[in-house]
């Protein structure tokens, strides 16, 4: 503020204030280091999707000009998921060989990261709380669920294209479970909900919303799948997470990318 809107004031500003925003971020770094599986350079190639999903979300934010506090939720929400993603993608290999446990122990990871999202982000309520958590938790399950399910249909006969397409449709499906969940838990828990005569209404907003949020989780999950296929590092995690059988095809990915392109 200068002379003429009034008096100048003075604010200081440490660095250290704004340190917890990156407190999220520091679990990918531990996991990368602390992981004996991580220890080689190869995955670094996860920073290739990372960048491309950030640098995707910064263009279409940029394209709908959303508010400052539209933009800062959503900023919230997708680091939270590209954090979440990749770190799955790094400790596959600690997770355990039983598919249940396997499965819990991923969405066990993905709460954690919300949580450590609250903290680094802050809320303004503890209802914006819930909200969040409860989201980022159901989101959480679709990212889980849908990959296992559409393994289970290319187990006898895996390669990436079936897989792929298999995966758009659970993802669609489990989207709209998991906004119908959501929905249902936050009427349980929150003290304010809509009316006996909105409840319909509310329900097939939800089914819509669950749908375009199944399909932007898989524009989100595509690069890192991409890299999955792509690179013999990443593939047998793919593999020996989904207890995907590959066959001839599958392992050259010839029907899927140019067997030079793999990295």
């Amino acid at each position: 503020m200068g002379p003429h809107q009034g008096q100048a004031s003075l604010f200081e500003w440490r660095w250290y204030d704004t340190a917890s925003g990156l407190l999220v971020w520091l679990v990918l770094i531990v996991a990368a280091v602390g992981l004996k599986a991580n220890r080689n350079r190869r995955v670094l190639l996860l920073l290739i999707p990372l960048a491309v999903v950030n640098l995707a979300y910064l263009l279409l934010r940029a394209m709908l000009d959303m508010s400052s506090s539209s933009a800062i939720q959503f900023d919230a929400l997708l680091q939270s998921l590209v954090v979440g993603v990749t770190l799955l993608w790094l400790v596959v290999p600690a997770l355990g060989r039983r598919g249940v446990v396997r499965m819990a122990a991923a969405f066990v990871l993905f709460l954690a990261v919300a949580g450590l999202s609250v903290i680094s982000y802050g809320t303004a309520s503890s209802e914006e709380t819930t909200v969040f958590m409860v989201f980022l938790g159901t989101i959480g399950g679709v990212l889980i669920l849908a990959p296992a399910a559409a393994s289970r249909l290319c187990r006898t006969l895996y390669r990436p294209g079936p897989f792929m397409l298999w995966l758009a449709v659970w993802m669609i499906v489990a989207g709209v479970a998991a906004m119908l969940v959501a929905f249902a838990v936050l009427l349980s828990v929150l003290p304010s909900g809509p009316s006996a005569s909105e409840i319909p209404g509310v329900i097939l907003q939800a089914i819509v919303a669950g749908a375009i949020i199944g399909l932007c989780l898989y524009a989100l999950s595509a690069p890192y799948m991409l890299l999955g296929f792509l690179s013999p590092f990443f593939r047998a995690r793919l593999q020996a997470c989904l207890n995907l059988r590959p066959t001839a095809d599958s392992e050259s990915a010839a029907s899927f990318v140019p067997a030079d392109a793999r990295l």
